[in-house]
């Protein structure tokens, strides 16, 4: 009983480590948020954090890996076997839409490590985000295999439909001053994936 307790204790303090750092490094970057300061906000002593993470990149690493492999998942599972292609693209928009809004702080991160061109980008890129464009890109190609999608630059259009999710996440603080009242009071998730999808289709489709 005793172990059991202790290893929830240990589950528990991980994650509020991670929650702690992924706060800090979407708000401050990876380069100007310490591991004392992640401690701090977690409430821990510093050697808590080294216990679970040797060093601070092995801690941002973390951070990352937790969150893209829900996603991955997420996303794999909403282009099951059985789906037409354009049932596939309405998924894939949806599931990309609901994980943002709910993890805007990865968002933030990774838009943090792309514009300041950081030595972690290149791991970022070949590790997730590769990923989950080929996926998206093969749904597009089996499209126009199809005769669903008109013939063009598939990978073109595969940023372009990535590209349109990512805006009104990047640009939040525009956006939310920008579109109508009505709007404002309803949750992003209500609206924008079929107001995506639909934009997309009028260009894919054959």
């Amino acid at each position: 009983m005793a172990d059991k307790k202790s290893q929830e204790t240990q589950k528990n303090s991980k994650e509020i480590i991670l929650r702690s750092a992924k706060v800090l490094f979407a708000k401050q970057g990876f380069a100007l948020t310490t591991v004392r300061e992640i401690a701090g906000k977690a409430g821990i002593n510093i050697a808590m954090v080294y216990y679970y993470f040797n060093t601070k990149e092995e801690l941002h690493q973390n951070v990352i890996d937790d969150a893209f492999k829900s996603f991955f998942q997420s996303l794999k599972e909403g282009v099951a076997q059985g789906k037409e292609p354009e049932e596939k693209i309405y998924d894939i928009i949806k599931i990309y839409i609901t994980f943002l809004h709910h993890h805007k702080d990865l968002h933030r991160i990774i838009l943090r490590e792309t514009i300041s061109q950081s030595k972690h980008i290149d791991i970022i890129v070949k590790k997730y985000i590769s990923k989950n464009f080929d996926l998206v890109h093969d749904i597009i190609k089996e499209g126009i295999q199809k005769g669903t999608f008109r013939k063009h630059d598939s990978t073109l259009s595969t940023f372009s439909l990535i590209g349109m999710i990512l805006y009104y996440f990047t640009y939040e603080p525009i956006f939310t001053r920008l579109i109508s009242p009505e709007k404002r009071k309803k949750p992003i998730t209500e609206f924008l994936p079929e107001h995506i999808f639909t934009l997309f289709m009028e260009g894919v489709k054959s």
